[in-house]
């Protein structure tokens, strides 16, 4: 954007010093120019020739009265004329006046010094600015999609895993040999909430009581994971409880599970390339599955 309007400036600077810009074009390059070291540099070169031009023409035209007067007083053959130009009695001075005077009036209006001129090159560097500018906004919307693009194939789950990089641990499957009487009371609901706590509970034990209601105990036998609380519901039996862990070497991004006839079933194991690409025995998968309905076998479907 900057070069552009250097390049104006620079093509407007002869018509500005001549006092011949339109007040668009002033505007515009005064103001360019109290922030452009480069062009207010040239500015001041040109309009410092400029002046000293204007004083060469200043002398030219001193000089040229002198040698008429000059010419006048001495004359030449005794001729009464002497000292007249030939062009229609003019003299030398008025003579070299009127040339610099024309070639000044004709310097200033042609090229850059028409108004025409400027209101067409301010077109011209307008429209470049704005083709410029529409590449440049097609370009980062190009861009930006393919980032996208490529965001949505990197990260999403669209790549299936096979069965055999996929393990399951039956965790705990039979519980019917304890009973919530040897487990302390913990409370009810609203007292106990945690993220790392499970409650455990089904239909039947909201029968009689409403679920805020409910009073659980906190079952911490041997045989559950150790870093996870489980808090089971009054009336809950244990024996249904089921606990499954299923990992992978894989990261895995998204599955789904099911009970059908008495087995939970799990499939649709997806990850990303980028799971694939970062896969490795750190950056494995792992995940536990609660049961409270006493399934009798977990697989793969």
């Amino acid at each position: 954007m900057k070069n552009e309007i250097c390049i104006l400036v620079k093509d407007l600077l002869p018509s500005y010093i001549d006092g011949v810009c339109s007040e668009d074009s002033i505007t515009i390059i005064e103001n360019h120019i109290s922030e452009c070291e480069e062009c207010k540099a040239l500015y001041e070169s040109m309009k410092s020739d400029f002046m000293a031009d204007e004083d060469l023409y200043a002398d030219n035209g001193s000089a040229g009265s002198e040698e008429a007067s000059e010419f006048e007083t001495t004359g030449l053959a005794g001729n009464s004329t002497v000292g007249k130009d030939i062009d229609e009695g003019t003299s030398p001075s008025e003579k070299t006046g009127k040339v610099n005077s024309d070639y000044k009036y004709r310097e200033r209006n042609i090229g850059n010094g028409s108004d025409d001129y400027d209101r067409e090159l301010l077109k011209k560097v307008n429209e470049k600015i704005k083709k410029r500018e529409n590449k440049f906004k097609v370009a980062s919307l190009v861009a930006i999609a393919a980032a996208v693009v490529l965001i949505l194939v990197m990260f999403l789950p669209i790549v299936p895993v096979r069965h055999d990089s996929m393990d399951i641990r039956v965790l705990v499957n039979n519980m019917s040999n304890y009973s919530l009487d040897e487990f302390p009371e913990a409370g009810k609901f609203e007292d106990l909430k945690d993220d790392n706590t499970i409650f455990v509970y089904d239909d039947d034990c909201v029968k009689n009581k409403a679920f805020d209601e409910l009073t659980f105990y906190e079952v911490n036998a041997p045989i559950l994971p150790q870093d996870t609380t489980f808090m089971v519901a009054e009336g809950f039996d244990l024996s249904k409880l089921v606990v499954v862990e299923v990992s992978s070497n894989k990261i895995i991004k998204s599955y789904s599970y099911k009970e059908k006839n008495s087995r939970l079933v799990f499939s649709h194991f997806r990850t990303s390339l980028a799971g694939l690409i970062l896969s490795n025995d750190e950056n494995s998968f792992t995940t536990r599955v609660v049961n409270f309905d006493g399934v009798k076998e977990v697989v793969f479907e």
